[in-house]
C-alpha cells in the first residue's frame, strides 16, 4: 500500500491537451488548450505513441498555442502530455528542490517522515489551516534535508530526573510552533536553550 502525504508542497503538474485541429508531421506550433502553468524553452512534452514536442520557446500561463520543434510525428486533438514542474514550492530549500527534482522517492519519505515527526493525522484540515500546515512541512523538511544523517529521531538521554527522550534535534520549533497553533494539539514540548524536547 502506497503512503500518501496528507498536505501537498510540490507544485501540482500541468496536464498539456492538443487542441483543434491538431499539428501534423514537420509543424513548428501545436495549439493547445489554455496552459495552467507555463513552461520552459527545452521542455520535452511526451504525448504516448511516440508523439513528442519540444519547445522551441518559453510557453507561458494561460497560452493557446506552442512553438516547438519540428513535431516527428503528427498531433490530434485531445492528445494529452504531463509537465512535472522541476521545482517544488519556491519555499522549500535549494537542497530540498534537488531532492525533488532528482530523487522523488527520497523526497517522498522526507515528506511523509516530516508529516510523522510533526504529529499530522487525519482528518485533514483544509483551506488556511491546510495552507498552514503545508507550510509548516515545508519547514520540516527543509530542516530534515539540511540536518541529514546528523542526528537521531529520538535520543534517550540520562538526567537527575530520570531517564528521558529527546528529539528537540529531529523537529523544527518553528513548525511544531505551527501545528500546535492550527491544531491545538502540541505534540512535543519544547525546553529553553534546545535542551531536548520530552516526549
Amino acid at each position: 500500500m502506497a503512503l500518501t502525504p496528507l498536505y501537498s508542497v510540490l507544485v501540482p503538474a500541468v496536464t498539456v491537451t492538443v487542441a483543434t485541429p491538431g499539428a501534423s508531421q514537420g509543424a513548428m506550433t501545436v495549439p493547445v488548450e489554455a496552459l495552467a502553468a507555463g513552461m520552459p524553452t527545452g521542455t520535452i512534452l511526451d504525448f504516448g505513441s511516440a508523439k513528442f514536442a519540444k519547445l522551441a520557446d518559453d510557453a507561458n500561463e494561460a497560452a493557446t498555442v506552442l512553438d516547438t520543434a519540428p513535431i516527428p510525428t503528427d498531433l490530434a486533438e485531445g492528445d494529452e502530455a504531463t509537465y512535472q514542474p522541476p521545482s517544488g514550492s519556491p519555499l522549500l530549500s535549494d537542497a530540498a528542490q534537488v531532492l525533488a527534482t532528482n530523487k522523488p522517492d527520497k523526497f517522498l519519505a522526507e515528506h511523509l517522515r516530516a508529516e510523522m515527526l510533526l504529529g499530522l493525522t487525519v482528518p485533514v484540515y483544509e483551506d488556511t489551516d491546510a495552507e498552514e500546515l503545508a507550510f509548516a512541512v515545508i519547514l520540516q523538511i527543509n530542516y530534515q534535508v539540511a540536518h541529514r544523517n546528523k542526528v537521531p529521531d529520538m535520543k534517550a538521554v540520562s538526567s537527575e530526573r530520570g531517564t528521558e527522550s529527546f528529539r528537540d534535534r529531529s523537529v523544527d520549533p518553528d513548525a511544531a510552533m505551527i501545528v500546535e497553533r492550527v491544531t491545538g494539539r502540541r505534540s512535543v514540548r519544547y525546553e529553553p536553550a534546545g535542551f531536548g524536547v520530552r516526549c
